[in-house]
């Protein structure tokens, strides 16, 4: 019997921790699947929370370092917090085509992880080092025939454009703005004619983003007016540019454009009905971009 009591206690030694790491995967692996589901689902800031709870299990896990740098990418004014995730990332880099994105066990990064270290750095002005990561990338075996070769040849163009502007900088002087413009709320993302006549801007009020519009009166600027009623904006409109004598202002929507070809050019025309019948808004039509920017970066072809 006392054989026996030692048989059944030695089971239960050996056995209790098999059950313990099982358990923690699973937990981790919850970790994992949630951290998934928020990225799908665009919620880039829940997504890091999970893929960080990934790297107290396992902290050089390449695939895990990639995740969480993917979505720091994706969270403006975040991005340069992705770059010590991704250089990580890539110290363990696998084909596209064998890359398990799904898979809880995989332990290898994209080769892509250095397409996105490059971005990540080329954000955080550190364009040697972008340019260093993305030639690694196209140098590859692997890059070739598995990604949209436009879309990198575009983010190497814009570092070597952005070098040459940092050799020659240019003098600015900053002038504050009148006391109707600057408010006590924040006032953002300003565009300025070309002619220096029309001026937009964001506003941020309590419950949305607020599209204004002003124009040059003499030596100073009008009382500005909210327009965003007049586009059909749920506030989700952003000014990119104005055209260089101010008549066309360009806007691009925050996410996901759901508006048809046919509602959009209905606000247009309502828009330009309205300006016609209003003499202080004359000069200020509005073109829709339809290609809305998105935080995403695709680079499958």
């Amino acid at each position: 019997m006392k054989y026996l009591h030692l048989f059944i206690v030695f089971i239960f030694l050996i056995s209790t921790p098999t059950f313990g790491q099982e358990n923690k995967t699973d937990k981790y692996k919850e970790f994992f699947d949630e951290g998934e589901f928020f990225f799908n689902r665009g919620d880039y800031e829940e997504a890091v929370y999970n893929f960080l709870k990934l790297l107290d299990y396992q902290p050089n896990n390449a695939n895990f370092n990639f995740k969480v740098g993917e979505s720091y990418l994706n969270i403006p004014g975040k991005e340069a917090k992705a770059i010590p995730y991704f250089e990580k990332a890539v110290k363990s880099t696998v084909e596209k085509n064998k890359y398990r994105k799904r898979s809880f066990e995989e332990t290898h990064a994209p080769l892509h992880a250095y397409f996105y270290l490059g971005n990540a750095y080329r954000i955080n002005n550190q364009l040697d080092k972008a340019l260093d990561a993305y030639n690694t990338f196209i140098l590859s075996p692997f890059y070739a025939g598995n990604y949209n070769v436009t879309i990198v040849e575009n983010e190497i163009k814009s570092c070597e454009r952005a070098k040459i502007i940092e050799d020659n900088p240019v003098k600015v002087s900053e002038i504050p703005l009148s006391e109707n413009i600057n408010t006590t709320a924040s006032e953002v993302h300003p565009v300025v004619s070309g002619n220096q006549q029309m001026l937009v801007f964001i506003r941020r009020l309590k419950f949305y983003d607020a599209l204004y519009f002003s124009k040059m009166e003499g030596d100073a600027w009008s009382d500005p007016v909210n327009i965003t009623p007049d586009i059909g904006s749920d506030g989700d409109f952003y000014p990119t540019s104005l055209s260089a004598n101010g008549d066309e202002l360009y806007l691009v929507r925050q996410g996901h454009l759901r508006e048809d070809q046919a509602r959009l050019a209905r606000s247009i025309h309502l828009y330009q009905e309205r300006l016609r019948s209003e003499p202080y808004r004359q000069g200020c039509p509005i073109r829709r971009s339809l290609r809305p920017p998105s935080r995403r970066f695709d680079l499958l072809p």
